[in-house]
């Protein structure tokens, strides 16, 4: 990063420097004490958990050169680096994004939807890099913190930005669209995640749409055209245009009457075909060779956490911890009843679904039994305990917990090689912790 102080103070709208030097140079910005480089600005932000202010030392001590504060009777310690102050530091960071965005002219695609963002963003980029310099969101850092401090990591021959952005309330989007604005703008799906928070899909759908909410004439939206919510609610004032992509899968083969193409599609990936689509009508659309994109969806790239194939011991353990709800859980155990061996599931509660909750448990139960042969089967929380009565397994090999290190001797007790093994439950779960005690360690 090549920033100077005077470059914010003439750029970014309501910050003023109580202390400093205008000709400061900046090299990296955290909003973390504990990962802060030498000459790095330092940003305070106030959480519900915790207070950046209170880091503010610690910062300057790990060799931060600026801090930015919003309280204005914070306790600075004295010394030779630079104060700027603000109103809001985490619009700060939004507007600060925004402006590198445009300053060094990157082209920036945005991604949203209920599941599978990370998925779509990193097939995007694993194309887009064969030809370009490519800058994407860090991991799932998908929200008002993540998206800037992904972009704060830009390179000064980066051309595009693949963002991923995630939301769980209405107006998450949009704040962020306001400051961070989208050339490209892709919403892959709309499902039950996060229905704690919402009436309907269709206030979903709507949220969704905030992505929107702040286009240019030549900013073009890329829509999932199998989802009614998404037709059905699309803004009419949109002045952009816009593709409802489409596709059909048969004898192995997906096809793309938006691109009017067709490619090798195998089983085992029907699961992401949406993901895929959508990243390849961009790709295509940003001149990558159709040889190429077949290669990438012949062979995706691994993503930790979502179906990451793990194989120790002579067992194949399927990491699918980084989150769950009914539509991907779904979609994991079809990709997983392909597997060979003795097949075990392990299965941790689907949060955020309100009152729904009982119901989509229930409903993944009887998916279940309907569906997938399970040999043996594992649950972790109060509302997993469903998805266990529900299936027809005798004691001998169901088991229930609430406790993780219990589960976790239940499970050591009663797995055997061979077997083919799926770990899947939402972010709150933890289950990554039954894989690091009974597989790794």
């Amino acid at each position: 990063m090549n920033l100077t102080i005077k470059e914010i103070l003439d750029n970014i709208p309501g910050i003023i420097l109580a202390r400093g030097r205008r000709n400061a140079n900046i090299h990296g910005i955290s909003i973390n004490s504990r990962e802060i480089s030498e000459n790095d600005m330092f940003v305070c932000i106030k959480g519900n958990k915790f207070d950046g202010h209170k880091f503010a030392s610690n910062a300057l001590n790990n060799g931060a050169s600026a801090i930015v504060l919003e309280d204005k009777e914070a306790l600075v310690p004295s010394g030779f680096f630079t104060v700027l102050k603000t109103d809001d530091t985490k619009i700060f960071l939004l507007r600060l994004a925004g402006y590198i965005l445009k300053k060094q002219n990157i082209k920036t695609i945005m991604i949203t939807g209920s599941c599978g963002k990370t998925s779509t963003k990193e097939y995007l980029y694993t194309m887009l890099s064969h030809k370009y310099s490519v800058l994407k969101t860090i991991k799932n850092f998908n929200n008002e913190f993540g998206i800037p401090l992904s972009i704060f990591k830009y390179d000064e021959s980066n051309e595009i930005a693949i963002l991923e952005i995630g939301m769980n309330h209405p107006g998450e989007i949009k704040k962020i669209v306001s400051y961070i604005r989208p050339d490209i703008s892709v919403i892959i799906n709309v499902s039950d995640v996060h229905i704690e928070f919402f009436e309907s899909l269709k206030e979903i759908a709507l949220a969704k749409y905030e992505i929107l909410s702040n286009p240019t004439l030549n900013s073009i939206a890329i829509i999932n055209s199998h989802y009614k919510e998404l037709i059905e609610n699309f803004p009419s004032s949109f002045p952009g245009s816009a593709i409802f992509y489409d596709y059909s899968i048969l004898d192995g083969k997906i096809f793309i009457p938006q691109i009017e193409e067709e490619y090798k599609l195998d089983k085992n990936y029907i699961e992401l075909a949406e993901d895929f689509v959508a990243a390849l009508i961009i790709a295509r659309k940003f001149g990558i060779p159709a040889s190429y994109c077949q290669q990438v969806l012949s062979s995706p790239p691994i993503i930790p956490g979502r179906f990451e194939i793990i194989r120790k011991n002579g067992m194949t353990i399927i990491n699918d911890c980084y989150n769950s709800s009914p539509k991907t859980l779904k979609s994991a155990l079809n990709r997983f009843s392909a597997m060979k061996g003795e097949k075990i599931l392990i299965l941790g509660d689907m949060l955020e679904l309100g009152k729904h909750s009982e119901a989509f448990h229930r409903e993944i139960g009887d998916y279940i039994n309907k569906n997938i042969h399970v040999d043996k089967l594992f649950t972790l929380g109060e509302l997993s305990a469903i998805i266990n009565d529900e299936l027809k397994i005798d004691n001998t090999r169901s088991f229930h917990s609430s406790d993780i290190n219990e589960l976790i001797e239940l499970i050591n007790s009663n797995i055997e090689k061979n077997s083919s093994i799926l770990i899947k439950g939402s972010r709150g779960m933890k289950m990554e912790r039954i894989i690091e005690k009974c597989f790794i360690s």
